[in-house]
């Protein structure tokens, strides 16, 4: 994923002009230098990012499973969308009616980090940390 966005020509190499842009794109303070603060931010927005991508990608893929338009994936639908995913569309599927909503996915999708974090913590996370972004159904 770095490589791809630094990467601004497609040539699958960094440049030194790619280079230089990158770090002019991170060095905020224009100081010649990149801090830990800057770098963090760099780290942050990347993130940002990649998860408003994912989250859009995810419902994309959602809505085209939908055959029938009713806002939820029943089990076929869902393991034809999601086959990576399907083994767990039993536990995804909270209400029990056999169909799946992104709102279930969203949930799913929060507590199994809320247990990793709990079991495998990270740099910087701790109780409280947030966590990373999940597909939502509310649109933003």
């Amino acid at each position: 994923m770095w490589l791809k966005s630094v990467d601004t020509d497609g040539d699958g190499a960094i440049s030194k002009a790619e280079a230089d842009a990158m770090f002019a794109k991170i060095d905020t303070n224009k100081d010649g230098k990149l801090d830990k603060s800057e770098l963090a931010a760099y780290r942050q927005t990347a993130r940002e990012e990649q998860r408003a991508k994912m989250k859009a990608e995810f419902e994309a893929k959602f809505k085209a499973a939908d055959k029938n338009n009713d806002g939820a994936l029943s089990r076929d639908e869902f393991k034809a969308a999601f086959p990576r995913m399907a083994n767990r569309f039993d536990a995804i599927d909270a209400n029990r009616d056999g169909k799946v909503t992104t709102a279930e996915v969203e949930s799913s999708m929060k507590k199994m980090r809320d247990e990793h974090m709990k079991r495998h913590g990270g740099p910087g996370r701790g109780p409280g940390a947030s966590a990373p972004a999940v597909p939502s159904s509310s649109g933003g």
